[in-house]
This record gives C-alpha cells, sequence and structure tokens, in this order.
C-alpha cells in the first residue's frame, strides 16, 4: 500500500513538472498576426516591384517585337483587293465571251427590252 502510495507520489511530481504551455493571450495573437501580415505585405510588394511595372515607368518597356504598321496594312489589302477585282473581271469576261449572245451587263438587257441603248 505504502508502494502505491509514493509511486501515485512520483506521477503526480512528474505530472506538476511537465506544465503545459501558456496559452497566448488574444492581445499577443493579434499582435503576431499584424507583425505577420506587415511582413508578407513587404514581401510581396518587392517582389512585386520586381515584376511588374504599371504606369509611369512604361516608357522603360521594350517595344513588343510585332508591331503593325496600319498604313502599310491598308496599302496591301488595296492591292489585294485590286488583283481580286482584275482577276474577277478577267473571269467575268471569258464568262461573258463564252455566251456571244448574252453579255450579262445591265445596260445589254435594258438595251434588249426596247429602251435607249447608248454605247
Amino acid at each position: 500500500m505504502e508502494e502505491i502510495k509514493q509511486e501515485e507520489k512520483i506521477v503526480e511530481e512528474i505530472d506538476s513538472m511537465s506544465l503545459p504551455p501558456e496559452r497566448m493571450s488574444f492581445k499577443n495573437k493579434l499582435i503576431f498576426l499584424a507583425l505577420l501580415g506587415v511582413l508578407i505585405g513587404f514581401v510581396i510588394k518587392t517582389e512585386a516591384a520586381k515584376r511588374v511595372t504599371i504606369g509611369f515607368e512604361d516608357y522603360k518597356l521594350s517595344s513588343p517585337q510585332e508591331t503593325f504598321d496600319i498604313n502599310q496594312l491598308e496599302k496591301d489589302l488595296l492591292k489585294e483587293k485590286e488583283a481580286l477585282d482584275q482577276q474577277r473581271a478577267l473571269e467575268a469576261g471569258s464568262v461573258q465571251g463564252a455566251n456571244p449572245g448574252d453579255t450579262g451587263s445591265a445596260q445589254d438587257a435594258a438595251c434588249q427590252e426596247g429602251e435607249s441603248c447608248q454605247p
């Protein structure tokens, strides 16, 4: 019986030696959270400043390699349009030449109906 009491005392002493860690108070948690937020914000800001450029420093950026000259594009499109119109005119001429009686123009149709024909 005495041995059991001695063992219980030893167990109590061991339990009393290993105190649970004190919990942080609410005030300390808020301070810790604020400091952590400031630190993370500072890190994010410095990394973003290295990589992101917006606004007044735009002139420092290199121009993109693929720039477009709108005037040149317009000239190219007009040339393509003229070539396509010429090709269509040639095709229309060859189609009209295939049927000698039918020229296919609106003026010829008006002449055939008896209206005034002007060359």
